[in-house]
């Protein structure tokens, strides 16, 4: 019988200084790629996301949710104000292959474990940063936090419909993009390392990643005398796609419509007012 092959991040280290999900989301792409993540938490009270409960619904008294994103980690307790944890962590560091944090832009330097810090510590490191919006202009300081980002980068105002006002995705996607885009740099960033043999630094934002998915009508706006895409008024589906795209109440549930010629819905439906579009 043939050996089972191993997974592609296999005999890989992965250092997770992150809290919440964007951050915890990136490393579990990683571990289910094979990578070993050790997860740094607070002595105190772990990963704030131990008590983000989204039910009622608790594991060991901890959130299913911060047992959903950190599922088959290791968890290592540091003190990041006390200077023999931090030197722990530092030697930790000295034999990994990739950091991960989303620390509030100024918070990681005052710890001393900035990039330019840690490369000295371990050139061949992958240093990856999540934040909230980037590390310049008017908004770095402001909270990175998944329905705050999904307000400021407008794809609220593609979600619903026309007179419903701005309408907040039922699911945290600035952490869950903004998770993956991170996993895709430090993959880049590790096939570079094989060539080069030194390391590099990964950054993105929640911002970046919300504008980074509508690329699609972002291109259209810019090139379309740069109108503001608009909803449909009933039932809006996609700013750029009107009736027959879109959802439909129907008899037993409901009836999702995609790209469908008007003529195979005549058919399809009974409706001979729909005929004359019969090619």
């Amino acid at each position: 019988m043939a050996a089972t092959a191993e997974l592609p991040l296999t005999g890989l280290v992965v250092v997770d200084m992150s809290q919440f999900l964007s951050g915890p989301y990136c490393s579990l792409r990683l571990l289910d790629l094979g990578a070993r993540v050790i997860k740094i938490e607070r002595p105190d009270c772990g990963d704030l996301s131990r008590r983000l409960y989204l039910s009622d619904t608790e594991i060991g008294g901890d959130s299913t949710i911060f047992h959903a994103i950190n599922r088959a980690k290791e968890s290592l307790a540091i003190d990041l104000k006390d200077e023999a944890d931090l030197a722990a962590l530092r030697g930790l560091l000295a034999k990994a292959d990739v950091l991960i944090q989303n620390f509030r832009p100024g918070v990681i330097e005052r710890l001393g474990l900035d990039y330019e810090a840690v490369r000295k510590i371990n050139p061949r490191l992958v240093y990856a940063s999540i934040s909230g919006y980037g590390e310049e202009g008017p908004w770095v300081k402001r909270p990175g936090q998944d329905l705050l980002a999904q307000a400021r980068s407008g794809v609220m105002w593609l979600n619903g419909d026309e007179d419903q006002g701005p309408v907040p995705f039922g699911l945290a996607i600035a952490d869950m993009l903004a998770g993956s885009a991170a996993a895709q740099g430090i993959l880049a960033a590790l096939v570079r390392r094989g060539v080069t043999g030194t390391g590099s630094h990964v950054e993105t934002s929640l911002l970046e990643a919300l504008v980074d998915c509508q690329f699609e009508v972002l291109t259209t706006h810019l090139n379309d005398g740069r109108r503001l895409p608009r909803r449909s008024a009933f039932r809006g589906a996609h700013a750029y796609l009107s009736a027959p795209y879109g959802v439909y109440p129907a008899k037993d549930g409901y009836l999702a419509i995609a790209m469908s010629p008007i003529s195979k819905l005549a058919d399809l439906l009974g409706l001979e007012e729909l005929a004359p579009y019969r090619d």
